[in-house]
Order: structure tokens, then sequence, then C-alpha cells
């Protein structure tokens, strides 16, 4: 079973936080580790959600620094220790077969480095309880579980972006090259990592 490593980024969120660490607990998947980012030094609520989850595949990054949104996902490309990686966002979560459907479709297509999965929009109310809006980035049709190559034409690299941070799936063996200015603000990471990522890439 191939290995996979999941980055785990958080801020001064610690109670979102509990909810992205469970939904990697909780994969069909089992080969992975996990290594939670915490971008405040003093925030001490990371910790103690790692320690109360007590799962010996979630370690915290050492020596916890303050990098900025943009620099860590950098050092998330540059991680080889395993065969796959991704990076999870502390406000969002993953459904349970995400490591499996991902690496499932990139072991079908092996000349292909990264897939993208799809992604449910949810709305968090004023009580701080979530809401299923029902809509998703991209719109299949009928096929909500289509796995298709997305292959660029030169009006696609004109502003927009295809691939998502959190819903982000790569092989490892390349990944280091695809490193993306440390001066772009973190909102446009997936515009400036996009273009640098071989294609085509799988969208899932």
């Amino acid at each position: 079973m191939a290995s996979i490593k999941v980055h785990i980024v958080t801020y001064r969120r610690s109670h979102l936080l509990v909810r992205a660490l469970k939904s990697v607990i909780n994969q069909t998947y089992a080969n992975w580790v996990a290594e939670v980012i915490n971008d405040d030094p003093s925030d001490v609520g990371v910790l103690k959600v790692v320690n109360e989850l007590n799962d010996p595949r979630i370690q915290i990054s050492q020596p916890v620094v303050h990098r900025g949104g943009t620099e860590n996902f950098n050092y998330a490309f540059l991680s080889q220790e395993t065969e796959y990686a991704c990076i999870l966002e502390d406000d969002n979560w993953y459904q349970e077969n995400f490591f499996e459907q991902m690496q499932s479709a990139l072991s079908e297509h092996p000349n292909i480095q990264l897939a993208c999965a799809n992604e449910i929009l949810w709305k968090e109310n004023q009580d701080s309880t979530w809401t299923n809006t029902g809509k998703t980035i991209w719109k299949y049709g009928d096929d909500a579980h289509k796995v298709e190559i997305f292959d660029y034409h030169w009006l696609d690299k004109c502003g927009s972006a295809k691939i998502c941070n959190s819903s982000m799936f790569w092989r490892t063996k390349e990944s280091p090259k695809w490193q993306t200015p440390k001066s772009i603000p973190i909102d446009v990471t997936e515009h400036f990592r996009e273009r640098v990522v071989p294609h085509p890439i799988l969208s899932c």
C-alpha cells in the first residue's frame, strides 16, 4: 500500500483543527502520516488538540515557526518521504474515502503527477454550525464522481485556477520543483502553482 503524507496547515483555529484531523483519522485508506503545521508558535491549543486525539500517525511540525500561508504550502511540496502527499487547511475536511479514491485515480494514470478533487461548498452559520449548500466547485451534471484528464488550453491561463489547495493530491517525486514565489498573497497560490505543475492533471 503506497504511503501518503498530509500537511495540515493551521493558524489560530484549533477549534476547527479538530474536525480536519478527525476527517484524516477516519480515512478508509490507512497508510498515511500527518504533519500539523502550526503557523502561530504561541498557540498552545494545537498541541492540546493533537495530544487529545492521541494518534501516533499525527505529529506537529518542528520547529514551530511562523512562515505564512504561501511558504507553508511551499514547505508541503518539498516533502518526499512518502510516495504521495496532500494539503489540508484547518477550515476544510475530507470525505472518508478521499485518500483511497485519489490514490486509485493517480495509480491508474502513472504519467500524471497531480490530481484535484471537486469540492463541496459548506456555509458557516452565525452559531458556528455548518450547512451543506449542495453546490460544488465544478459542475459534472449527473456524474458526481467523474474522473477526467484536464489538459489546459491557453485561455485557461488567463486569470483562472482549476486546482484547489485542500483538494490536491500529488506524487512527491518531482514536487519540490513546484514552488511558488514567496512574495505572492496566499489567495493566488493556486493560480501560480497551477502554472508550474506538469500538465495535464486529473480532475476527480
